[in-house]
């Protein structure tokens, strides 16, 4: 393996391109969050909601995107029964009072490996008496998981969806493994359902010349807002993942 062996053009071959460039992962205890903090943020009323995040610790992610980090907190092996839930408790314990609690899991809440769905039901009596709960995932796992979540809440569902970018080359060179008709389809059935879509795009997108992130940021943002997200979220992407830190010396990031 060189730094400088080119970005493979086929799916498998990228994931293979992709893990070879990988460090370490960190220690992490499949009982506690790897991270919790409160802060405020703007509600959809448009006032200043105090919102708890919990970084939950779980199985990765089953994707392999050329960007991501978020496997560094992850588990090698799919979750313990009942670790999510307390986890989630132990978080809540150690917070005082919130109107909305994001629970990120450097995944998708609906993969069964990363959330059983077993403890969806405890999970969601923890959260009894908060605004709104918001969870992320790919739009390959929105459907009957999503709605059983949603039948035992008696808050608000928003479900974060990694758009990333509408620049056609640069999103097919993602490794995302998720056409844009499937973003598409699951924020319009989150919507069908009564739940909320917020909406993950990326500036300094790889695969997109410098000279037209910008114009391409906007465009991505007004694609999220086009099919009905009530909230866009634009995260700078950062090297040190192995994958960026090749494609820095490319030229391709």
């Amino acid at each position: 393996m060189t730094p400088f062996e080119p970005y493979p053009s086929t799916a498998k071959d990228r994931t293979k391109w992709i893990l070879t460039r990988r460090g370490a992962r960190n220690a992490v205890d499949a009982r506690r969050p790897y991270g919790s903090f409160v802060e405020d943020e703007i509600g959809p009323d448009g006032t200043l909601w105090k919102t708890a995040t919990i970084l939950l610790t779980n199985a990765e992610c089953a994707f392999r995107c050329v960007m991501c980090d978020l496997w560094k907190n992850t588990l090698p092996y799919r979750t313990p029964k009942g670790a999510i839930t307390e986890q989630i408790r132990y978080a809540l314990g150690n917070i005082g009072p919130v109107r909305q609690v994001k629970l990120y899991n450097a995944g998708s809440f609906f993969d069964n490996r990363s959330v059983p769905v077993q403890e969806y039901e405890a999970i969601a009596g923890l959260l009894r008496g908060v605004d709104r709960v918001i969870v992320e995932s790919h739009p390959f796992f929105v459907g009957a998981r999503t709605w059983e979540f949603m039948s035992f809440g008696d808050w608000d569902l928003e479900v974060g969806l990694g758009l990333e970018s509408v620049h056609p080359k640069a999103y097919e060179s993602l490794n995302k493994m998720c056409p844009l008709s499937d973003f598409a389809r699951a924020a319009d059935a989150l919507i069908q359902k009564g739940a909320h879509v917020r909406t993950f795009v990326l500036c300094g997108t790889p695969f997109v010349p410098v000279s037209e992130d910008l114009e391409w940021t906007y465009k991505s943002i007004d694609h999220a807002f086009e099919f009905g997200s009530s909230v866009v979220c634009a995260i700078p992407v950062r090297a040190g993942n192995g994958s960026i830190d090749a494609l820095e010396t490319s030229g391709d990031y």
